[in-house]
């Protein structure tokens, strides 16, 4: 079976590392760019064109939900699953829901310290 491929796009290096030791656990995925600057990842995204995104909502130069925008102006086929670790989500959902065909599912997962 063929790993699936990832873009990671997070808002600090800590998070990024989080995410992909989290994924390295996983013999099915592959990282295969991380950013945490939203113009950058849309480059990643359209270069790589992953199988799945893994989204924060705070990043620099283009938020998350500009990131989304611009994937489905672009027309490109990717499963975007957004990563919330301090409560932005809440905030945005309307507008993420939008932005993108979407289903949001808080999971309330504890958030370390």
């Amino acid at each position: 079976m063929s790993k699936q491929s990832v873009v990671v796009l997070q808002d600090s290096d800590d998070a990024i590392s989080d995410v992909v030791k989290a994924l390295n656990n996983c013999s099915n995925f592959e990282v295969v760019a991380s950013s945490c600057d939203g113009e950058k990842g849309v480059e990643l995204i359209s270069k790589y064109n992953p199988n799945f995104v893994i989204l924060g909502l705070v990043l620099k130069n283009l938020d998350g939900v500009a990131v989304m925008e611009q994937v489905k102006k672009l027309n490109i086929k990717t499963k975007i699953v957004i990563l919330d670790f301090d409560g932005t989500l809440a905030d945005t959902t309307g507008v993420i829901l939008n932005a993108m065909q979407a289903t949001i599912k808080e999971l309330g997962l504890p958030v370390r310290t």
